[in-house]
């Protein structure tokens, strides 16, 4: 995110932080309880086996999968794409002429 916050700062004719922060704040989320669930597995030790899997492995898989239809969901959006700003007229292009 500081990365896409330094791009922002340099190119401020286009909004680029805002689009992508508001897209990205729920794989974010996602990204977060997974780590939290790995952290609190591998410092309890669980031993619930089902078969030869660990319990809060299957608990990880299924939140992934969970996790991914979620953004897929949401992603869709309502039909149509939003309009791409238009860049400032001093804004530097690769076209010549």
């Amino acid at each position: 995110m500081m990365l896409l916050a330094l791009v922002d700062l340099i190119n401020y004719q286009v909004p680029l932080l805002r689009r992508i922060a508001v897209s990205h704040a729920l794989t974010a989320a996602l990204t977060t309880i997974l780590m939290l669930i790995a952290i609190i597995s591998i410092l309890d030790e669980v031993d619930i086996k089902i078969g030869w899997v660990g319990l809060d492995s299957l608990v990880i898989i299924a939140l992934y999968f969970g996790g991914i239809w979620l953004i897929q969901r949401e992603n869709k959006g309502p039909g149509e794409p939003a309009p791409m700003p238009e860049p400032a007229p001093n804004f530097p292009t690769l076209r010549r002429g």
